[in-house]
């Protein structure tokens, strides 16, 4: 009974999950920001920093694959 009730350990749960998924990339977390509050200084812009437009799901398969953060807002 002692182990049915004992919280699991975030990277015994990785662990577990990494060698019955084999995933290819990491999950993603999303953050909201406000609309006056500053993006962090590693956030890459495509267009400003690559010249690119992409779609939501590119920016997100990016993300994944390669770890960089990403903003998208509206266009106004």
């Amino acid at each position: 009974m002692g182990d049915a009730t004992r919280t699991p350990d975030c990277r015994e749960v990785a662990r577990v999950l990494d060698r019955h998924l084999r995933t290819d990339t990491f999950p993603l977390g999303i953050r909201v920001f406000r609309g006056d509050e500053p993006l962090p200084e590693r956030v890459r812009r495509p267009w400003r920093d690559m010249g690119i437009k992409i779609a939501i799901c590119q920016g997100i398969g990016m993300a994944r694959r390669y770890g960089w953060p990403w903003p998208w807002a509206p266009r106004t």
